[in-house]
């Protein structure tokens, strides 16, 4: 599948990707590093001690924390490379994912020249960007399989009438479709989405016949068969700790408008010292703008190409910013942005979207009509208001906590009552260390009245002052502070 772009000069860009990663991964670790920065970190460590179990046969439970694709393949560098096994995976995988990129805008109709240039410098160029593709997360391996099973699909979809393609390429469709569970179970929405896609299609194109319904299918069932059994052989017919912790996190779909805002415009009214992804990554707006001048510009089969990447992306996107363990506190200190690492190419490209539809006559309409959808977005404000002892609210203010450090209160096993019941720190809520005082930001439901919030060992305090939210339009907060601020 990859080998079939690598023709011609085509070899420089998985060359070029390579090396560049390559620099990026020393610059950040070091060449004489006895360890990488994240071998003490959670996820990491935990990527780690299944990657060295599996190369050891080791089958215990006990091991094994996240799911098992992404440390299985990187099981078999531990004796090469133990100092981070998952250096020539995350190699392997950045090229692979920047050749599913390619293939992918090539269906849109931009040349491999522009897409390569821009998803190296959307991934590399700069440092938080490329410290998501550098360190190991599932997602290195997510985002090849998406790219890959987004273009290969899209291929198909905007195949003329008529063309005949072997069963071949539908089974490998169903082979990323299955895999992608297999690496985050999140994931299985888009594999869903495009698998029902594909299939509506292959039968409003002609009678859907046995033949490549079996390879679609086939191909969709083998890993997560395979995977099953695997799972079977070391947590036997039981949810894993891992599933049973995520399914207690779970998702909050009531909270999606808030949650977009402080994730993707800004952070700052209510969450202290972080940044949204709009404010880390500004080039993110206008190449949102130039996505959705792309898709209204798009005409015929293209159309069916730019609506399956963009739907897929919209619905991944939607997903996660309902999940309630993603906050603006660890976008950037815990790297929790990695999640949305693959959709950053895909706003790169927009870019070169929207220049192309301003440049052109016919275009140019639809370029204006995407330019204004996403300045009146960034033009909302949600921002922290007062509100009395009885009003629900979304933030309380309480004083300052014993001394600590930052991760330390914001783990903190703390618990706040109020009339509603009980809520418990990362779970329900969060506390946050803010400049001599602590700020909780609800999370599952709104506080109730009379709220306490007890830290570890301590008896329960009051706050002193709370807020709800207000909701106005202006000038983005990012030209003018002042009025998004705590009033």
């Amino acid at each position: 599948m990859i080998f079939s772009v690598v023709k011609g000069r085509a070899w420089l860009w998985p060359a070029a990707g390579a090396v560049l990663w390559l620099v990026r991964y020393l610059a950040f670790v070091g060449v004489h590093a006895p360890v990488t920065p994240w071998a003490t970190w959670y996820d990491q460590g935990k990527y780690l001690q299944s990657a060295t179990a599996f190369a050891h046969f080791d089958f215990s439970a006990g091991s094994h924390w996240y799911p098992l694709a992404y440390p299985l393949l990187a099981s078999p560098f531990v004796a090469l490379a133990p100092r981070d096994p998952f250096l020539p995976i995350d190699l392997i995988l950045f090229v692979a994912t920047l050749l599913g990129f390619q293939r992918a805008m090539r269906v849109l109709g931009f040349g491999p020249l522009v897409s390569g240039l821009v998803f190296l410098l959307t991934a590399l160029a700069q440092g938080k960007v490329a410290r998501l593709w550098i360190e190991p997360w599932t997602t290195s391996l997510s985002a090849a399989l998406i790219w890959w099973m987004l273009a290969l699909t899209a291929e198909r979809l905007t195949a003329p009438d008529g063309e005949k393609r072997p069963c071949r390429n539908l089974f490998l469709i169903g082979l990323l479709c299955g895999a992608l569970p297999t690496v985050r179970p999140v994931d299985a929405l888009m594999s869903g989405i495009v698998g029902l896609v594909l299939l509506v299609f292959l039968i409003a194109r002609r009678p859907l016949k046995a033949a490549a319904f079996g390879a679609l299918a086939g191909g969709a069932v083998l890993l997560p068969l395979a995977y099953l059994a695997l799972h079977l052989a070391l947590y036997g017919p039981y949810p894993t700790d891992y599933m049973i912790a995520s399914a207690r996190m779970g998702f909050v779909p009531s909270d999606l408008g808030w949650k977009a805002y402080v994730l993707l415009v800004t952070s700052a009214p209510w969450f202290p010292d972080t940044r949204s992804i709009g404010e880390a990554l500004p080039w993110v707006v206008p190449g949102f703008a130039g996505v959705l001048a792309g898709l209204l510009a798009a005409r015929g089969v293209r159309l069916r190409a730019w609506g399956l990447i963009l739907g897929v992306g919209l619905a991944y996107a939607l997903l996660l910013l309902s999940y309630s363990d993603l906050l603006p506190t660890g976008l950037w200190h815990y790297n929790n942005a990695h999640y949305f690492k693959w959709l950053f190419p895909l706003f790169g490209m927009g870019i070169v979207a929207l220049v192309r539809a301003l440049a052109t006559a016919g275009q140019r309409r639809w370029a204006s009509v995407a330019l204004l959808v996403t300045a009146l977005l960034v033009c909302i404000h949600i921002a922290p208001r007062p509100v009395a002892a009885g009003e629900p609210a979304r933030m309380l203010m309480f004083p300052a906590v014993a001394q600590g450090s930052w991760d330390d209160i914001y783990f903190a096993s703390s618990r706040l009552v109020d009339r509603a019941g009980a809520l418990d720190n990362v779970l329900d809520f969060h506390q946050i260390p803010d400049d001599g005082r602590l700020r909780a930001i609800a999370i599952r439901r709104s506080f109730a009245a009379d709220p306490m919030l007890a830290q570890p060992g301590a008896t329960g305090r009051p706050p002193i002052a709370r807020y709800g939210e207000r909701i106005s339009i202006g000038l983005p907060c990012w030209f003018r502070r002042s009025a998004c601020a705590i009033r």
